[in-house]
């Protein structure tokens, strides 16, 4: 997967390549894997192949991160989106099986466009709302002039249709993702609705934070006992 994925420059294979520097780098930084998979193929299954290789190369871990490979704008054979949401879990449950910790916060939709607090520097150093854009695509700033307030301004304008402004899940989602709802519907500040995935995701949250708690009480002796 990741050498379809992300070939060399020259399109070749570079999963053993990354493997090495990481070995180069491992116990200098802390490193963070994102473990990206295709929903709609079975690559992801081999996820503990790749952590066998960790532990081979004695490479140190500090935590492995999951998402899907969603669609985007240019041709491509990864559109599956988040697809079954079993996998995702199946992934999460082999990692934390493996000793890497559970991600255990709230899941949260909203997109990096809509937080002022974060920027984002292209390669020619324009600040553009999301990392997937390229070119100076929506810049609204340049590192050698400053941010452009007004363009930001007109940028964070999103327009919530009745049923968005009415949604209980409105605060952990936001509207999604821009450049989905870009690629999707044509509009940038348009909205993508991701509520069943969001609501099992709260709900299955709910759930492990219930059992924590429970399972901290009981080994601290803080559940009641019937007499």
């Amino acid at each position: 997967m990741h050498d379809r994925l992300r070939p060399s420059l020259g399109g070749l294979p570079n999963y053993q390549k990354v493997l090495g520097n990481l070995e180069l780098i491992s116990g200098r930084v802390p490193v963070i894997i994102e473990y990206q998979y295709d929903a709609a193929a079975d690559d992801y299954r081999r996820i503990g192949e790749m952590i066998a290789d960790f532990e081979r190369r004695d490479i140190q871990i500090a935590g492995i991160e999951v998402t899907p490979i969603l669609p985007r704008r240019q041709d491509n054979h990864f559109n599956a989106g988040f697809g079954d949401l079993t996998i995702l879990h199946w992934i999460n449950a082999v990692i934390e099986d493996a000793g890497f910790p559970a991600e255990r916060s709230a899941p949260l939709f909203a997109c990096i466009a809509d937080q002022k607090a974060y920027h984002v520097y292209d390669v020619d150093g324009s600040i553009i709302p999301c990392p997937s854009l390229q070119l100076g695509e929506r810049a609204y700033g340049h590192v050698t002039t400053g941010i452009d307030y007004v363009a930001e301004t007109q940028l964070l304008e999103r327009r919530f249709p009745e049923e968005c402004r009415t949604c209980a899940l409105l605060p952990t989602c936001m509207g999604g993702c821009r450049l989905r709802a870009d690629m999707e519907n044509g509009d940038f500040n348009g909205v993508i609705c991701n509520r069943d995935h969001l609501e099992t995701e709260l709900k299955r949250y709910m759930r492990q934070k219930a059992k924590d708690e429970l399972e901290r009480r009981d080994a601290c002796g803080d559940l009641p006992v019937d007499e």
